[in-house]
């Protein structure tokens, strides 16, 4: 199979997938807060990887696919710049209502930046 050149870095972002990790970071992990979103951090055993959850609070189905949307969209902008062996767990605010994906990518920055989690 023919090398196709370097994958596109949404594509290699390692996530948090299973049920356990997830709740394993929400519960013993350290809380970050910002305006718009929640950055639960924990050591972990891979390099950085993450997940993003919207409750009802924010709204409804369409608004929480939106703040999801905006998270991962924040996450695979920075991932690259996370030190490996961190676990995040991304957790949209009402407030990210009406944000734009700039203002969300910047607000994932800063938080984790904060976290001590950027390289």
């Amino acid at each position: 199979m023919p090398d196709d050149g370097p994958r596109d870095a949404r594509a290699s972002a390692p996530r948090l997938s299973r049920s356990s990790e997830i709740q394993r970071v929400l519960a013993g992990g350290k809380r970050f807060h910002g305006h718009r979103l929640t950055a639960c951090v924990a050591t972990g055993t891979e390099g950085p990887r993450a997940t993003w959850v919207a409750g009802r609070r924010v709204g409804g189905a369409v608004v929480r696919n939106r703040a999801k949307r905006l998270l991962r969209e924040g996450w695979t902008r920075i991932w690259p710049g996370v030190r490996g062996g961190w676990d995040v767990v991304l957790v949209a605010r009402p407030e990210i209502r009406g944000a734009s994906s700039d203002e969300v990518t910047e607000e994932v920055r800063m938080v984790l930046g904060r976290a001590g989690v950027l390289g």
